[in-house]
């Protein structure tokens, strides 16, 4: 029980505490909405474009990634990583070399080239893919590998076409 202010007794309510706890609750919502959106800001500027579906089988890796930018953005190479599991073996970072090249004149066409000496000896490459600074976007995707005399089929099938 509480008391009024001529002293006389009244019953507490039971949820008379309650109101500052919602608001610091509220507050506590709203603080990490804005936080998250601030974060993601610049996430939201990247993407990436069409995701290759194969590889040459017993070659070397080499990928190529589009990746968008908004206009004016730009993207730092160090702000780009990927791990690369070919079958169940995962490549050292140490032996995929990234690469950031522009597709043409606007600086907004870029392409992430993902490079490594290791030979594909398993028929599918898995990649995790993360680029940004400030707020990243992380992509993760299969590629296939297919045998080379198959691919070469598929490509002179579709130049008669």
């Amino acid at each position: 029980a509480g008391l009024d202010r001529a002293g006389r007794a009244h019953p507490r309510h039971p949820h008379d505490d309650d109101h500052p706890r919602m608001y610091q609750r509220l507050l506590s919502i709203a603080i990490l909405a804005i936080g998250g959106v601030a974060a993601a800001s610049d996430a939201l500027a990247l993407g990436f474009g069409h995701i290759p579906g194969s590889m040459p089988f017993g070659q070397a890796l080499d990928l190529s990634v589009p990746v968008r930018l908004d206009a004016g953005e730009s993207l730092a190479p160090g702000c780009v990583q990927a791990e690369v599991h070919v079958g169940e073996q995962r490549l050292a970072p140490g032996a995929v070399v990234l690469t950031l090249e522009r597709r043409g004149e606007a600086r907004d066409d870029m392409r992430l080239r993902i490079r490594s000496a290791t030979l594909v000896q398993e028929p599918l490459v898995a990649v995790n893919l993360t680029v940004g600074c400030n707020g990243s976007v992380s992509r993760q995707f299969v590629v296939f590998a297919d045998p080379l005399d198959r691919r070469v089929a598929a490509t002179a099938g579709a130049a008669r076409a």
